[in-house]
């Protein structure tokens, strides 16, 4: 009796990848060029291999982007400044792990920093601002209201200043103290000329730090106001 062999088409490949970056206790420190970090390097292993970055099966496959680790107990982790960052803002993160499970804790109030064109620390201001409404007064003078929030990292905002653009006349620029808990500020303005519009910026300061946290604010006065009454009357009552 003859034997059949039978020869398959195709030949599943079953990969093991054998990194435990979270065995025994510890932490990792990640670092990522912009403001979130990337804490995985996405890839999808089957019969083709997809990734993000480049790695080889030949050799060893990590399975986080963290750029140190150290086990507990442990005070501090530090890494040098890779060129790459050099003239970016990184977003840097610690996470805690033990016993192969990590703590995810998903871009939380992570760090970030802004390196100028030599890997050195640039001071600056991390405080956000989204317009609310400008509202006109009489006498052509406006409202411009803002939220402002402060960022747990770099320099606090010490001052808010309304600052004119563009438009028919030069108005003095308003200025606001940066109060600690404060978000909603109101800037009045001088008296603004009604002949076209103004557009106003607002620049947070610490010293001589600043940083143009909303542009392009559209502000049109009313400084001519009704018409008027040509006549009038009353009646006793």
């Amino acid at each position: 009796m003859r034997a059949l062999h039978t020869t398959p088409k195709s030949r599943r490949s079953h990969l093991v990848f054998a990194d435990r970056p979270f065995q025994g206790e510890g932490a990792s420190l990640y670092v990522s060029i912009g403001t979130r970090v990337v804490y995985r390097a996405l890839r999808s292993i089957g019969g083709r291999i997809a990734q993000m970055g480049t790695f080889s099966l030949g050799g060893d496959v990590a399975k986080t982007t963290r750029v140190a680790s150290g086990s507990s107990p442990l005070t501090s982790l530090s890494v040098a400044v890779d060129t790459d960052w050099h003239s970016e803002t990184i977003a840097v993160d610690v996470r805690r792990y033990k016993d192969d499970v990590e703590n995810t804790t998903d871009n939380y109030r992570v760090g970030k920093i802004t390196l100028d064109s030599g890997g050195a620390e640039v001071n600056t201001i991390y405080g956000s601002a989204t317009a609310l409404s400008v509202e006109q007064r009489d006498g052509g003078v406006c409202l411009i209201g803002i939220v402002f929030e402060q960022s747990p990292e770099g320099l606090q905002a010490l001052t808010l200043t309304a600052i004119r653009t563009a438009g028919p006349t030069s108005p003095a620029d308003v200025v606001l103290a940066a109060d600690p808990g404060r978000q909603t500020y109101y800037f009045e303005t001088p008296a603004l000329s009604d002949a076209s519009a103004y557009t106003y910026k607002i620049q947070a300061a610490n010293g001589a730090v600043t940083v143009d946290v909303l542009t392009g604010l559209s502000v049109t006065a009313d400084a001519t106001g009704p018409t008027a009454p040509a006549s009038g009357s009353g009646v006793a009552w």
